[in-house]
């Protein structure tokens, strides 16, 4: 097991899907949309280049991972709060010779769309209809938040 280094300039790096993405075929390294969580990708980039080809998103594109949800070749990234267009676009560039597809999803109500939808099952998500559309991942079979939690 690898331990990354920590701080107090750090105190969100324990999340830290959120600094990269990894794949089958490769690592991409995330550009954070809080730039208080940039520092955190170097570290990252060192730990994971040991066991994948590491590529990166680049200014002025930003993603976070708790907004990437993978399914199967499909990479479902949330724009929002902490990914943008740009970030989308570098993505779906450096993914696709790999075969997999980007689709940017709209989301509301939260801050990274994994909050709003999530995969439960291969051929399921848990989703919160309030903050995303749920036709955006059909024909996956879905289960809806109840909407008291």
């Amino acid at each position: 097991m690898k331990r990354l280094p920590s701080g107090p300039d750090m105190p969100d790096s324990v999340f830290i899907e959120d600094a990269a993405i990894v794949l089958d075929e490769l690592a991409v390294i995330m550009r954070p949309g809080a730039e208080s969580r940039r520092v955190e990708t170097t570290a990252v980039a060192e730990a994971v280049k040991t066991y994948r080809p590491v590529a990166a998103i680049l200014a002025p594109g930003t993603i976070d991972g708790g907004d990437v949800l993978r399914i199967g070749r499909r990479l479902y990234v949330g724009v929002g709060y902490r990914s943008n267009d740009g970030g989308v676009k570098q993505l779906g560039a450096i993914v696709s010779s790999q075969g997999y597809s980007v689709e940017a999803v709209q989301f509301q109500g939260c801050l990274h769309l994994k909050s709003a939808v999530t995969l439960v099952a291969d051929d399921m998500v848990l989703i919160n209809p309030a903050w995303v559309d749920a036709a955006r991942f059909q024909p996956l079979r879905t289960i809806d938040v109840d909407p008291s939690e």
